[in-house]
């Protein structure tokens, strides 16, 4: 029914007091650069990036025995440059570095040599041995620009309009840099999870943590069916036979009330019965599931969407 047959939706996201971070260096390199975002934390692997990225200038000072360093790389646009906006401390043991990036119109081809630009940065976490730290690009895209040429064509209108689903995707916005937060209540055991949009690329919108794994692509198709893409596959994320409605009435969760739903679920049966509630431009504030391999719900507690703070 669902990927794994049960609705995870990973996200540990809490506004709470921003960590101080000193940017070491950044600039762009010509050298090929094979992980985006990650974190160092021995003096070792951080020397290793020195010499790859062709830095000139001085290796700084970094004690790894109470700071982590972190790098930020940007290889889609050349002369983009990178900015951290803030940290956000959700816990001892989690940061979240958020950042954007803003297009430069220097042209930084030599010999047809590429450009990539990056930051590198250090910080003192609380555990650092232990961090786990989550980088999110805050620069906002849509999944496919509106207003664009063959939206304009009135006999194409509504082929652009299905093409998109608006109608689903206004339900579940899956644009870049959106990010959720949920309660979820698992057999007596309470716990947040967050999930955000990392990339949009050719409709595909990529999550960082969905259902338990790792940077899944997700796309809403012309007829509102919602595809998810992961192991190489691409499958539907509900099967035919679920019920989709929307519904006016009050739904409350600790984000806030929300009133203008999409309601997606199937009748309970003995095997597996869930609900889904999506809100109009929040997207899922709540899911519940039964099953023999056990019951969950999911709240959603605070998002950020398309710009928008809930609560």
């Amino acid at each position: 029914m669902l990927i794994n047959l049960i609705f995870l939706l990973s996200t540990i996201f809490n506004l709470s007091t921003d960590k101080d971070i000193s940017i070491l260096t950044q600039g762009f390199t010509n050298s090929e650069i094979s992980r985006e975002n990650y974190v160092i934390n021995n003096e070792k692997d951080l020397k290793k990036v020195w010499k790859e990225f062709g830095i000139q200038e001085p290796f700084p000072k970094v004690d790894f025995k109470k700071e982590i360093a972190v790098v930020i790389t940007h290889k889609e646009n050349i002369g983009d440059t990178i900015e951290v906006k803030r940290i956000l401390n959700k816990t001892n043991k989690i940061i979240e570095i958020r950042y954007v990036v803003k297009h430069k119109s220097d042209k930084l081809n030599e010999k047809g040599k590429e450009h990539f630009s990056y930051l590198i940065a250090k910080l003192t976490p609380s555990e650092p041995k232990q961090v786990d730290v989550n980088f999110i690009q805050e620069n906002f895209f849509r999944p496919i620009a509106a207003d664009t040429a063959l939206g304009q064509i009135p006999t194409r209108a509504n082929v652009i309009r299905g093409y998109e689903s608006m109608y689903v995707s206004e339900y579940v916005p899956i644009d870049k840099g959106n990010t959720w937060t949920y309660k979820v209540e698992t057999e007596g055991k309470v716990k947040e999870e967050r999930q955000s949009v990392l990339t949009v690329s050719d409709g595909w919108s990529v999550i960082d943590k969905y259902f338990g794994k790792e940077n899944i692509g997700i796309r809403i198709d012309q007829s509102g069916n919602i595809l998810v893409s992961y192991d190489g596959s691409v499958k539907n994320f509900y099967t035919p036979e679920v019920e989709r409605n929307l519904v006016k009435r009050d739904f409350s969760t600790p984000a806030g009330k929300f009133n203008d739903l999409m309601v997606v679920t199937i009748p309970k049966n003995e095997k597996f019965w869930f609900m889904d509630v999506y809100a109009k431009g929040v997207g899922l504030i709540y899911h519940e599931h039964e099953s023999p391999k056990g019951n969950a719900k999911y709240s959603l507690i605070d998002a950020q969407v398309r710009g928008k703070k809930y609560p």
